[in-house]
């Protein structure tokens, strides 16, 4: 709240008053803002946040005529590490493959974790759909290498479903769909593979 005191000619001459900081309380906004965003364990967008994303750079796809690639991920093997080295490390192995998302990924790419050991990555305008493809076999040669995890050697694989933007849909729910169809069929041609979805996996 401010005073003001006015000389004969309602001039101000004095302000009396307080100046509140408000920097804490934006950080503190700023703080909620980015926990409900993110996954709390990799750092990655969660899975309302990349529905989001996703929804935002399809209406942009749309009017730029560009694709997308919605990419699902789901590791294999990934139970035994939690049942036989405990949460822990289970955690910590997620979290490297978090960054071996992010490391094969662009800036304007979205990156998440939408549940348990499932990822996503949203390829934003893919050159073509070897591109796509190139990134999926560096992600799976990455992830097989074995992996020291708090002093224990783990090797895991990954199983990636793939769906493309405009050309198999252009709905986001009937992507997400589509991505796991192919992801279960990944897993189905014996795991750490990827799929492209194919309108004959709906039967």
């Amino acid at each position: 709240m401010c005073v003001h005191q006015y000389d004969e000619n309602g001039e101000v001459i004095q302000s009396d008053g307080t100046v509140q900081d408000i920097t804490n309380r934006k950080i503190a906004d700023e703080q909620i803002r980015h926990l409900a965003m993110t996954d709390h364990l990799t750092d990655l967008a969660n899975r309302s946040h990349f529905h989001r994303r996703f929804n935002e750079n399809i209406k942009l796809a749309y009017r730029e005529e560009k694709r997308l690639a919605l990419m699902i991920f789901d590791l294999d093997r990934f139970k035994p590490v939690n049942d036989t080295f405990g949460h822990l490390v289970g955690d910590a192995l997620l979290q490297e493959v978090a960054s071996i998302l992010l490391k094969h990924s662009r800036e304007t790419d979205v990156v998440a974790r939408i549940g348990g050991d499932e990822f996503a990555v949203l390829v934003v305008h893919p050159e073509s759909r070897r591109n796509i493809e190139m990134i999926a076999l560096r992600i799976i040669s990455e992830i097989s290498l074995p992996k020291t995890i708090m002093g224990h050697e783990l090797t895991v694989g990954i199983s990636i479903g793939i769906s493309l933007y405009p050309d198999d849909s252009n709905d986001d729910e009937k992507l997400f769909h589509m991505s796991d169809l192919a992801l279960y069929e990944a897993k189905r041609q014996g795991r750490n593979c990827h799929c492209f979805y194919e309108p004959s996996l709906e039967t």
